[in-house]
């Protein structure tokens, strides 16, 4: 679902940790069901955390591509033995919209290499970004994964530093942004002070259902996946978000539950006369009437919010 009419930009993302990681069970299957239960939405973007493995990968562009979506990656990422960061978004090109400056961020701050039984140390992890455009508007879309909890040291300030890093990434851009993903961190952690200046859109459901995003046996509320939003000089943004669930660990879909999350952009009056005044494609009036009614259309864009 997309619209870009009038002056405020309106679209769908999905973002979902598909638990692709080797040894995860049913993985194919699993990807296949995560991918049609995603374009069931008919989102605009799609941000995927851990798709590892090339053949996963191959398995989402299979799904989405003939759908209509073009996929964004990692620039010059490596597809063995995992793929760099596990990261893959998708792009709704059929609706309009394209994905454009594609950029990557690895984080400094990782768990020791030697670690491998853990993983997260040799898989680079980071956040892959992109500008999204459409209708003469843009906004900037990070997809991220942070550092797992592993006890006994559950590496709270390797995540720390690594959300101060992705803070300072997203903030480089001087526009509104988006950022989505599986952040391994739970809402009372004081890690997340690092995105002091976001919006959490996905606030509102976690105190309205007071459930979790992990899917674990026994059940349990732990809320590690986020939706965050940053405004700039005007602009709003704003989101009803909704969960896609698993019954239980990797059944149907994954151990994570998905973000389903209907995002309205609207920009300062500004910047929004700018767009339409560039988007537009009105001649130049040659009668009286027309030249009324393209006087009319021109002050509500500059007298609208």
């Amino acid at each position: 679902m997309a619209s870009g009419h009038g002056l405020e930009l309106a679209l769908r993302l999905v973002s979902w940790n598909a638990h692709g990681a080797p040894g995860a069970p049913r993985r194919e299957e699993r990807m296949a069901r995560i991918a049609h239960a995603a374009l069931a939405r008919e989102p605009d973007v799609v941000l995927l955390q851990e798709v590892w493995r090339q053949s996963d990968a191959e398995l989402c562009f299979a799904a989405f591509r003939p759908a209509g979506y073009v996929s964004v990656e990692v620039p010059g990422g490596r597809e063995w033995p995992v793929r760099t960061s596990g990261l893959l978004s998708f792009v709704r090109s059929a609706a309009g919209w394209r994905a454009e400056r594609i950029r990557f961020h690895e984080y400094a701050a990782e768990a020791p290499d030697w670690k491998i039984w853990e993983g997260d140390g040799i898989s680079d992890k980071g956040a892959l970004g992109f500008t999204l455009t459409r209708d003469g508007l843009e906004l900037a879309v990070w997809n991220t994964h942070l550092q797992a909890a592993y006890e006994p040291r559950g590496y709270a300030e390797v995540r720390r530093l690594q959300l101060l890093e992705l803070r300072d990434a997203v903030a480089a851009g001087a526009g509104p942004a988006l950022l989505a993903g599986d952040l391994n961190t739970t809402p009372d952690e004081p890690a997340l002070a690092a995105l002091a200046g976001f919006r959490d859109l996905t606030a509102p459901l976690r105190h309205r259902c007071a459930c979790g995003t992990s899917v674990d046996e026994p059940p349990t509320r732990e809320w590690l996946d986020y939706l965050f939003a940053k405004g700039a000089d005007g602009w709003r943004i704003g989101a009803a978000v909704s969960l896609l669930r698993s019954e239980q660990p990797d059944t149907p879909y994954s151990d994570h539950q998905g973000l389903d999350a209907l995002v309205h952009v609207t920009p300062p009056a500004a910047h929004a006369a700018v767009a339409w005044l560039a988007a537009s494609r009105l001649a130049a009036p040659t009668t009286r009437r027309e030249f009324l009614a393209w006087v009319g259309a021109l002050s509500r864009v500059f007298v609208w919010n």
